[in-house]
């Protein structure tokens, strides 16, 4: 008992080191958020905290007077639950919300890694095999277009919510426990994000196929839970409809059948298969690298061939017997079913329901938690072929079979760290250290209401760090459109006819923030100097210069 005690201690020891190497270090490193999206909930969380409410618009849209162009353009947030969560995590903005990214996602990986470890253990059935199986989450990569833990994104936190759905969801089918709980969950994480709990109800779908006893007990409820989620998908539709200002019921008084043949196109090429916006989004074998992924479908193998291979008789202590309804299978036909789906978001430029860079991380989750318990697999073979000797207990030595799991575990341990997870090769900071300078002179020299024009991808750190309002900002979950973002890149290489006819159309702009030189790691950019009467230099740094538009 002491020397299980000792090792659970080790456990949570060596839990706490990898996510600290990780997930915490990278951020150290750098000091900066690490993705536009992080820049974006950083934001929303400060809009949030500043009106006292929970922001559900564009935080780095500027205002009407500033910007004419953004007059007519809306928006709206899906993940104000996550915000919420944000809000929460600065402890109502005692917490500066610019520190997130340094102890967020540090904290979402190590709930992710007991939310799976709990998973685990009620479909494993032993502690060892959850602790080894939930160890594979810490090689899911992290990388600028594939997102992943590191980031402080909403779909990170996906991976702390998809195992307490399924937890929670297993429990109600198989034992008709926490039913309430399963639906306040899915509403909860619907509000955070969606995708999560549409990955969960396919997981769980799929094992009830693969459950006849389970699926036949269960159908009443399965029908019942696919009438609301109708409904609802309906009332989304509509919904987005009613945002671009259209009225259906008009619509469909006008056009009557043509109204709803075209919102019936308009759910299939948006919403059932989504077009892919990324291009060349990596399939499993180069997201998580070929050893990994080959392990994954390995193992799969292995699960398929014990459980409808040929039969043979098992004792009844054995751990993972052949049963029609086989809790693992949830996991193993989850990683089958979402690597497909997977492959033909890839193959035809589409996701199903979900993007397909989506798609392909909770496959990735699925397979690791695949190859882990795969590993557990093989180790018990191996220490079943070793004698156990008690007299090396009686003499207060661990026997060889606990000795051989300690040696897998820190093994596992080492093949992470090493595996480098954080892609850091693709890794844009959207602003560098000798960039700095020119933030705090606008922190410090501008009024809070002025416009600062700069290039789209480095406004969202200027209105994030210096509180002022940006003119344009790249289009990710926030930000304006590809057109406009080209417009306001060309500005700095455009004439001084060109640059005032773009501040008298489209942006009444305060200050000009350029940067002497963009370093792409492929090639460097040049930026000239911005030599027109109507732009003073008011400061330059160490990589910047800042101009004040003197004619507005």
């Amino acid at each position: 008992m002491k020397n299980e005690n000792h090792l659970k201690i080790l456990a949570i020891f060596l839990v706490l080191v990898l996510s600290f190497i990780l997930i915490e270090q990278p951020h150290l490193e750098n000091n900066f958020p690490m993705h536009s999206d992080s820049y974006d909930n950083i934001a929303v969380v400060q809009e949030s905290i500043q009106k006292n409410t929970i922001f559900t618009g564009d935080p780095f849209k500027p205002p009407l007077e500033k910007s004419f162009f953004h007059a007519n353009l809306t928006s709206a947030d899906f993940q104000a639950g996550y915000t919420a969560i944000l809000v929460f995590a600065t402890l109502f903005g005692l917490i500066n919300p610019v520190n997130l990214p340094l102890y967020f996602p540090w904290l979402v990986s190590l709930l992710t890694f007991t939310a799976t470890f709990f998973l685990l253990r009620k479909l494993c059935r032993q502690e060892f095999c959850a602790f080894i199986g939930a160890l594979f989450i810490f090689f899911l990569p992290s990388s600028q277009l594939m997102l992943g833990p590191v980031f402080l994104v909403a779909s990170s936190f996906a991976l702390f919510l998809l195992p307490l759905l399924l937890w929670f969801g297993y429990t109600a089918i198989t034992e008709k426990k926490y039913q309430k709980s399963f639906a306040g969950l899915i509403i909860a994480s619907g509000l955070i994000y969606p995708p999560a709990v549409i990955v969960a109800l396919f997981s769980l779908l799929i094992f009830l196929v693969f459950s006849p006893k389970l699926l036949k007990e269960n159908i009443f409820p399965i029908l019942k839970t696919a009438g609301i989620f109708t409904a609802l998908f309906i009332g989304y539709v509509l919904f987005l409809l009613v945002k671009e200002g259209l009225n259906p019921v008009s619509l469909y008084s006008e056009h009557g059948f043509g109204f709803i043949f075209a919102v019936a196109d308009f759910i299939f090429d948006q919403l059932l298969f989504r077009p892919n916006f990324l291009p060349n989004i990596p399939f499993l074998d180069s997201y998580l690298g070929l050893p990994l992924f080959l392990l994954g479908f390995i193992s799969i193998a292995f699960f398929a061939k014990k459980q409808y291979g040929k039969k043979e008789k098992f004792e009844k202590k054995e751990k993972f017997e052949k049963k029609e309804n086989s809790p693992l299978l949830l996991i193993h036909l989850s990683a089958v079913l979402f690597s497909v789906m997977a492959f033909f978001g890839v193959f035809f430029g589409r996701g199903i329901l979900i993007p397909t860079e989506r798609m392909i991380m909770f496959a990735a989750y699925f397979l690791l938690l695949s190859a882990g318990i795969f590993v557990f697999e093989l180790f018990s073979l191996i220490s079943k072929k070793i004698p156990r000797k008690e007299i090396l207990v009686q003499k207060g030595f661990l026997a060889k079979k606990e000795v051989l799991a300690v040696i897998l575990v820190l093994l596992i341990a080492l093949l992470v760290v090493f595996s480098f997870p954080l892609k850091s090769e693709t890794l844009q900071l959207n602003i560098q250290p000798n960039e700095f300078d020119g933030i705090n002179w606008l922190k410090a020299n501008t009024n809070e209401n002025d416009l600062i024009l700069a290039v789209p991808y480095i406004s969202k750190p200027i209105a994030v760090f210096t509180g002022r309002q940006v003119a344009c900002t790249t289009s990710t979950r926030f930000g304006c459109t590809p057109e406009l973002n080209l417009l306001v890149s060309s500005f700095f290489f455009s004439s001084c006819p060109e640059k005032k006819l773009v501040l008298e159309k489209y942006f009444y702009a305060d200050y000009v923030f350029v940067q002497k030189e963009l370093d792409l790691k492929t090639e460097k950019i040049i930026f000239p100097e911005q030599n027109c009467d109507f732009l003073k230099q008011v400061f330059e740094g160490e990589n910047i210069i800042i101009y004040k538009i003197e004619s507005n």
